[in-house]
């Protein structure tokens, strides 16, 4: 036991490179399709793929719980909190047309509905 050479520790460069797959799969495939929704579709395909991006993190951080111990020790953010980030990152950052939309809708709802019926669609 005295001759045993200490376990080499690749926490640091595994925490490192965790979120590089994420961002590659979101700017490919996430990135593409939510670019090419119009309308209502708008918001609902960023809600459904983020609905996935949160069941694929959480099977991901039970996986890699020896890591999430690692970062735990030196005060980093947690792998889940990385990847839930890394997707409103990118999501959020390129997909201001939904303001732009809402702007419209609402503004044609006003000249449209009652004061009561506008109130339910906003």
């Amino acid at each position: 036991m005295c001759t045993q050479k200490p376990l080499h520790d690749h926490s640091q460069q595994l925490y490192e490179k965790y979120h590089e797959p994420f961002e590659e799969y979101i700017k490919s495939t996430v990135m593409h399709v939510v670019k090419e929704k119009h309308d209502e579709y708008m918001m609902q395909e960023p809600a459904k793929r983020w609905s996935n991006h949160k069941v694929i993190v959480r099977w991901l951080s039970r996986f890699c719980y020896y890591l999430d111990r690692f970062i735990s020790q030196r005060s980093l953010p947690l792998l889940n909190e990385v990847c839930l980030t890394c997707f409103r990152d990118l999501v959020d950052k390129e997909h201001e047309d939904s303001g732009s939309y809402y702007s419209r809708k609402s503004s044609s709802w006003i000249h449209e509905d009652s004061c009561p019926d506008y109130m339910l669609k906003a």
